[in-house]
């Protein structure tokens, strides 16, 4: 399968909070905020190898119709705390960035907070991997795929300590604007999300509002 994440050879996508497309060892997500960097209120030291990083995670942003949209300061709260935190997935192709996810583990009064705040009441078994085969670089397609970020940012912002305030798994980011999402959906549930419940926001189907959807375990 040549994924986002693969070159023309066949190279395994890279582990989480990586970004190297040779590299084909893969690391468990982070489940417990004791055992990850401390917050503290505040976002994590950015090395010069992450300042790499965020750089390509955001021209991979810039890329995508359905994020050009996004302020600086969007920019810089869906993209430092988790590339800090090493709670992110970086696809490349022949050295280039070519697609983005990010996730958070929210503490259950997060959670609830982020729920209200998008006027939610409950989450709907199933979620977005069937919406997932669309691709994220046309927003009429793909409208039904795309994660938090792109539809609630002018209303939520994550603060720099709910990234790693709980173990409620949820998809922040998804961004391939050179296609291949459902590849990407399935790269990460089936290695960086492996046995794992993952909710992520999208529009309701009557396009009037949100709803929460959850797949895996």
């Amino acid at each position: 399968m040549s994924g986002p994440g693969h070159d023309a050879g066949g190279a395994t996508a890279p582990p989480d909070g990586q970004v190297d497309a040779q590299d084909d060892s893969q690391d468990n997500i982070q489940t417990n905020a004791q055992d990850a960097p401390q917050a503290g209120g505040q976002t994590a030291q950015i090395t010069p190898d992450l300042s790499a990083i965020l750089g390509q995670a955001a021209w991979v942003m810039m890329q995508s119709r359905a994020h050009r949209h996004l302020f600086v300061g969007d920019m810089e709260w869906l993209l430092v705390p988790p590339i800090a935190h090493k709670q992110f997935r970086l696809w490349r192709r022949n050295n280039m960035p070519v697609a983005y996810a990010s996730w958070a583990l929210l503490s259950n009064e997060v959670e609830v907070r982020v729920m209200q705040s998008l006027g939610i009441d409950e989450c709907i078994e199933g979620g977005t991997e069937a919406d997932a085969q669309a691709d994220s670089a046309a927003p009429s397609a793909a409208a039904g795929a795309l994660p938090l970020s792109t539809f609630a940012a002018p209303r939520l912002r994550l603060a720099p300590e709910d990234w790693q305030s709980g173990d409620n798994l949820w998809l922040i980011d998804l961004v391939c604007p050179f296609g291949g999402t459902g590849e990407a959906v399935q790269q990460l549930r089936e290695q960086s999300f492996k046995d794992r419940a993952v909710k992520t926001v999208r529009q309701s189907a009557d396009g009037a509002g949100f709803e929460v959807g959850t797949w895996g375990k």
